[in-house]
């Protein structure tokens, strides 16, 4: 009896060896320049939004801003190593250009979706985009439910970015879309269309730009919710290291405190700056 007790005391200290091991993540310290690369929307505020302006004097001057940024800062400096960022005002292209080793991270992608093939994902996911509805205040009672919206006219952004999933469900319903968010708010005011689906923090964001925010009903309980992820390109050389740094650093409550505020905080700017802003005057 001894003799299986002592078994199981053995095993179970081997096993405990073998966590410890798994949860401890080496990058090559003897590389002293070891930079790791990220990336995320490119034109997607406020998970990302990229520009680039001509200077008089012929230079040019480039912009980036993420709400991933003071994660991913948290992130690298934990690792002790140097990062950079890949840009690409084409998403399509960036994403590519993940895939083939360009960039070890993308930051904001969505699983089961065609476009992000090929990456592994960090689970759970880093956070919720959620898809709303948004409607003017005096045209909401007219929707008791989804299904009063396929006998209504709508609109998504060319720019809003959702998962397969919802594509598929989008093809249930009576939409256009619209390449610029002036238009698509005055098909809604001057009645051409009655709703916008739309990302919650994007759609937050447009409307605030043109200073409707206040004039705007935008649904409290999402649509359709989806959950976004952290990608890693498995050309990577780093690839097994970042995963499991990933998955340690993002299971951590104060780590992703740090997404969840930068979110809110990133909104509540725009809100601000909406109540500072003329409207525009919509008309047929």
């Amino acid at each position: 009896m001894s003799k299986i007790k002592n078994i199981f005391i053995m095993l179970a200290i081997f096993l405990g060896m073998t966590d410890s091991v798994y949860a401890v993540v080496n990058f090559n310290k003897t590389d002293k320049n070891l930079v790791l690369t990220y990336t995320s929307f490119m034109d997607y505020p406020p998970f990302g939004d990229y520009h680039v302006k001509k200077e008089r004097w012929g230079g040019i001057t480039e912009k980036y801003d993420t709400v991933f940024s003071s994660f991913a800062d948290k992130f690298f400096n934990s690792l002790d190593v140097h990062f950079k960022t890949l840009k690409d005002k084409d998403y399509s292209n960036l994403v590519r250009r993940v895939r083939a080793g360009e960039a070890d991270i993308i930051f904001g992608t969505y699983y089961n979706t065609k476009q992000y093939d090929g990456l592994d994902f960090v689970m759970p996911a880093i956070i919720d985009n959620p898809v709303v509805l948004i409607m003017l205040p005096s045209n909401v009672n007219k929707v008791k439910s989804l299904s009063d919206l396929q006998k209504l006219k709508g609109a998504i952004l060319a720019k809003d970015k959702f998962n397969d999933f919802v594509k598929s469900e989008l093809e249930k319903y009576n939409i256009s879309t619209e390449k610029e968010s002036l238009e698509v708010f005055r098909k809604l005011f001057v009645g051409e269309i009655d709703y916008i689906f739309a990302t919650y923090y994007f759609g937050v964001i447009e409307a605030s730009k043109l200073g409707l925010r206040n004039r705007l009903s935008i649904s409290k309980q999402a649509i359709w919710n989806m959950p976004m992820f952290i990608g890693v390109a498995k050309t990577s050389p780093h690839h097994k290291s970042i995963m499991q740094s990933l998955i340690n650093f993002s299971e951590k409550t104060e780590n992703k405190k740090i997404l969840t505020d930068a979110l809110a905080d990133k909104v509540r700017e725009y809100e601000q700056k909406s109540l500072r802003i003329t409207p525009p005057i919509f008309s047929k």
